[in-house]
């Protein structure tokens, strides 16, 4: 006499394993997505924990802005206490304080900080009253233009893009040929270089604000391509600036103010 098959069981029992399994891939796709830096956007800085731009409770959503989609809001830090960008970063945009909140970042030494921008354009808006400081002090430490072909970088809102006195502070593009535009009202100042003078980081400079060679060490304007100025190029307080390459200068002021300063 043959023994009753238990089919019905097993394929009971089948089931529940291959439920149990889409649930587990599910949750897991669902992690991925969600820790997927593509798929970030806007993220805002709350500073709850430190000053620590590495740390991701610093952040709302609690994700570390390192993504070419990252759209990057600070604001509410202090001049005394900035918010420390202590990784290398790839974001899209910056926004650095508003009218209402003077706001301060560091990028700290032999680290980058990319703007990758969108589609034909980024933006580093930096409020009056506000800095972003590269802050080298011996080691490479740079800000780089990585938007897209032939795309354009904006600094605009007012503000201060300081470089520390160190030569090795740069502002450089990674080979896509961006342009890089200087507001009106906006101050690139300090000692490094904008450009190296290398056809690889190669980009075109427009400058409509200020730029200021205000430290000891000298701040070379390097491009490669041609720099248009219409505002002011300019070495205070003994500093020195470096122009190589090509230059027009319609409507713009070149000039050395204060003891000692060279252009």
């Amino acid at each position: 006499m043959k023994r009753p098959t238990d089919h019905p069981r097993r394929a009971s029992r089948e089931a529940a394993r291959r439920a149990a399994a889409r649930i587990a891939s599910g949750l897991f796709f669902s992690t991925l997505i969600s820790c997927w830096p593509g798929e970030v956007g806007a993220q805002t800085w709350n500073g709850s924990v430190s000053t620590s731009y590495s740390n991701a409770a610093n952040w709302t959503p609690n994700i570390v802005p390192n993504s070419s989609t990252a759209s990057v809001i600070i604001q509410n830090s202090t001049s005394t206490n900035p918010v420390q960008i202590d990784i290398s970063a790839t974001i899209a945009n910056l926004t650095l304080g508003s009218s209402t909140s003077h706001d301060a970042a560091t990028l700290q030494q032999n680290l980058s900080l990319t703007i990758a921008g969108g589609t034909n354009a980024g933006s580093i808006d930096i409020a009056t009253g506000s800095t972003l400081l590269l802050n080298s002090n011996g080691f490479g430490t740079s800000l780089i233009l990585g938007g897209t072909a032939n795309s354009t970088i904006t600094l605009s809102g007012g503000g201060t893009l300081a470089l520390s006195n160190n030569t090795n502070n740069n502002i450089l593009a990674n080979g896509s040929q961006d342009t890089l535009i200087n507001s009106a009202g906006n101050t690139i100042q300090g000692g490094g270089n904008i450009g190296n003078n290398n056809v690889n980081n190669a980009f075109t400079l427009t400058n409509n604000g200020t730029i200021d060679a205000n430290q000891s060490n000298a701040l070379q304007i390097a491009t490669t391509t041609t720099t248009t100025n219409n505002g002011t190029l300019e070495a205070t307080s003994g500093g020195t600036l470096n122009l190589a390459g090509n230059y027009t200068n319609t409507g713009g002021t070149i000039l050395a103010s204060g003891t000692n300063s060279v252009v």
